[in-house]
C-alpha cells in the first residue's frame, strides 16, 4: 500500500508539472505576439508622436495667428490631440511587451534579441463542437482534476493501510546450525519456528485514522467539484472571450483598410489641391493608428486562444520536455502539434491513460 501510494504520489508531481508547463506556454504566447507587435509598431508610433507634435504646433500657430477661423483652428488641434493620447495609451501598452517575454525566457533584464515575425494577421478558427464536449474534453485533460483523484486514490489507500495495522504481526524464524565440536552426537540441525506479536493500542486508534480519513475523502470530494466547477466557467469564458476577440480581429482589419483607401483618396485629393495639407497629416496620423490598432487585436486574439487551450487543457502530445530536447527539435514538434487540435481524440487519450 505504501509502494502504491509513493507511486501515485509521483503521478500528483508529474499534474503539477504539466500544470505548470501549459502555464508557461500560455503566458509566453500571450507575450510572444505583443512582443512582436512592438518590434513592428513602436518605431514607427515613435515616428508618428514626433510628426503629430509637429502638426499640433503648426495648428496652434494657425490659431494664434487667426489665419483661419479659430472654431476650424481649434477643431483640428483637438483631433491631434486626440491621436496624440491614442498613440501614448498604445505605447503605453507595448513598451515593456519585450522585457515580459524575456523574463519569460529567462534572459537577463535589458538583453536585446529580434523575433521572427509574420506580418499577417492569420489565427485558428475557434474550436467545433458543442460546448459540452469542450468542458468533457477539459475534465479530461485538466491536470487539477487528475491532480485530485490522484490524491483520493491516495487518501483509499492510508484507509486500507490503517485497517492492515490492525492484524498481528508475523515473524517467522528459520535457520541452519553447525558446531564443531567432535564430541556431539549430532553436528548439524535445522530449527524453525514463528512469533507473533499484537500491538492493541492500534485497535483503539483505528477509529481516531478512520475518522481522519473519511474527512479527508469528503474534503476532496468538495473540492473536485468546486474545480470541475470552476473549469466549466473558465471554458464557458475563455470560448466567450475568444469568439469576440476574433470579431474585434475583423472589425479593426475593415476599419484599417477603410482607413488605407480613405488615405489613398486623401492623397489623390491633395495632390489635386483640393484638400488641405493638415487634412492629409491627420488621416496619414490615424492610419498608423489604425495599423497598431489591428496589430493588439491581433495580439489579444493570439492571447485569447492561447487562453481557450489552457481552459481545455491541451498540451503538445508526444512532446517530452527534458533538458535534452534541443530548442529547434521542441519548436518543430510544437509547431506540428499547433496545427492538430482535435478535442474529442485527446480527450479519449486522457481517459485511457487515467483508467491505467
Amino acid at each position: 500500500m505504501r509502494a502504491r501510494q509513493s507511486a501515485d504520489k509521483v503521478l500528483v508531481q508529474n499534474e503539477l508539472r504539466r500544470k505548470i508547463t501549459l502555464r508557461i506556454m500560455e503566458d509566453v504566447r500571450t507575450a510572444y505576439w505583443r512582443a512582436a507587435s512592438a518590434q513592428r509598431m513602436l518605431s514607427r508610433i515613435m515616428a508618428v508622436e514626433a510628426r503629430a507634435r509637429e502638426v499640433e504646433g503648426e495648428a496652434r500657430t494657425l490659431y494664434n495667428d487667426q489665419n483661419t477661423s479659430a472654431i476650424t483652428a481649434l477643431t483640428y488641434q483637438r483631433e491631434i490631440i486626440e491621436i496624440q493620447r491614442t498613440l501614448g495609451e498604445l505605447q503605453r501598452e507595448l513598451n515593456t511587451a519585450k522585457s515580459q517575454l524575456g523574463a519569460l525566457m529567462n534572459l537577463a533584464p535589458g538583453a536585446q534579441f529580434q523575433l521572427a515575425t509574420e506580418h499577417a494577421h492569420h489565427v485558428a478558427p475557434p474550436p467545433g463542437g458543442h460546448i459540452s464536449e469542450l468542458i468533457h474534453t477539459a475534465v479530461m485533460n485538466r491536470p487539477e482534476l487528475k491532480e485530485v483523484e490522484y490524491r483520493r486514490r491516495i487518501n483509499e489507500q492510508e484507509a486500507y493501510a490503517a485497517l492492515l495495522d490492525l492484524l498481528p504481526g508475523v515473524q517467522l524464524l528459520a535457520g541452519n546450525n553447525f558446531d564443531s565440536n567432535v564430541y556431539l552426537l549430532n553436528s548439524h540441525w535445522v530449527n524453525w519456528g514463528a512469533k507473533a506479536s499484537w500491538n492493541l493500542m492500534k485497535v483503539f486508534s483505528y477509529p481516531a485514522r478512520r475518522a481522519v480519513v473519511d474527512g479527508q475523502d469528503q474534503q476532496l470530494d468538495k473540492k473536485s467539484l468546486a474545480v470541475t466547477m470552476s473549469i466549466m466557467t473558465q471554458v464557458f469564458v475563455s470560448r466567450a472571450r475568444y469568439a469576440h476577440a476574433l470579431k474585434e480581429l475583423t472589425t479593426s482589419k475593415k476599419y484599417r483598410d477603410v482607413q488605407l483607401n480613405l488615405l489613398q483618396q486623401i492623397r489623390k485629393e491633395s495632390a489635386a489641391g483640393r484638400v488641405s495639407a493638415q487634412t492629409l497629416v491627420r488621416e496619414e496620423l490615424n492610419a498608423v493608428v489604425s495599423e497598431v490598432r489591428l496589430d493588439l487585436s491581433h495580439a489579444a486574439a493570439q492571447t485569447a486562444y492561447a487562453n481557450l487551450k489552457a481552459s481545455i487543457g491541451l498540451d503538445p502530445q508526444g512532446i517530452e520536455f527534458v533538458n535534452s530536447t534541443g530548442v529547434s527539435t521542441l519548436a518543430a514538434a510544437l509547431r506540428g502539434s499547433s496545427r492538430r487540435w482535435h478535442p474529442v481524440t485527446v480527450a479519449a487519450t486522457r481517459t485511457a491513460d487515467a483508467s491505467r
